[in-house]
C-alpha cells in the first residue's frame, strides 16, 4: 500500500504546485494591468488577488480603472 500512498502524495503535491504557481501568474498579471493603467496601488492588488484568489480578482476586475479614462490626448 505504501507505492500507492506515496502517488496521491505526489498527484496532491503536484496539483498544489501547479495552483499556487497559477495564481503567482495571475497576481503577476494583475501588477502589470494595474501598473500599465497608471494605478497607484498596483502591489497592493497583486496581494490582494494571490490571497484572495478567484474574489480579489473579481474585485479587482470590477474596480479597475478604465483604460480609455487613464488616457489622455485625443479621444
Amino acid at each position: 500500500m505504501v507505492p500507492l500512498q506515496a502517488g496521491f502524495f505526489l498527484v496532491f503535491l503536484l496539483f498544489g504546485l501547479a495552483i499556487t504557481a497559477l495564481w503567482v501568474w495571475v497576481s503577476y498579471w494583475v501588477y502589470t494591468d494595474a501598473t500599465d493603467r497608471g494605478m497607484d496601488t498596483a502591489t497592493l492588488w497583486a496581494v490582494v488577488t494571490f490571497v484572495g484568489g478567484v474574489i480579489g480578482l473579481l474585485i479587482y476586475i470590477l474596480v479597475r480603472e478604465d483604460s480609455s479614462a487613464s488616457q489622455t490626448g485625443s479621444p
